[in-house]
């Protein structure tokens, strides 16, 4: 769902559990009888993604996960489930990211100055410090 709120746009993406017949709802419901081939599965109460544009930042978007579920397991197997959430975020970020480098034509390497150590990015202006890891901008090659 795409709304507008302050004059930033906004997307919602929210989800909540269904019951299945094939997955039981609790660890603690030991009756395998049905066929139900031994599932457990968590619920998820009120779940899901917010995406939306940044105030500060021209062109970033902010995205947050909402969770409130019961996993109905033990904590190593939460634990498990909220780190598949983390990667899954950080995945979102990686194709965002490569979806923006892809649509605008990088600057001519040609053109660059080789060997010259970089004291600021050239497209942000952003400072490098002692402890700030230099990189090479993929859009100024700085």
């Amino acid at each position: 769902m795409a709304t507008t709120v302050q004059g930033r746009r906004g997307w919602v993406r929210a989800y909540t559990s269904v019951d299945v017949d094939s997955c039981r709802p609790s660890a603690n419901d030991r009756d395998d009888a049905g066929g139900r081939g031994g599932y457990v599965r968590g619920h998820h109460l009120c779940s899901g993604y917010v995406v939306m544009e940044s105030t500060t930042k021209p062109g970033f978007l902010h995205v947050r996960l909402a969770m409130q579920c019961t996993f109905h397991a033990k904590d190593a197997a939460s634990i498990k489930a909220l780190a598949a959430k983390c990667q899954h975020l950080a995945a979102l970020d990686l194709r965002l990211r490569s979806c923006r480098l892809s649509s605008n034509q990088p600057s001519n390497v040609k053109s660059m100055p080789l060997g010259v150590p970089a004291t600021a990015c050239g497209h942000c202006n952003k400072l490098f410090r002692l402890f700030t890891i230099k990189t090479t901008c993929q859009k100024c090659n700085q």
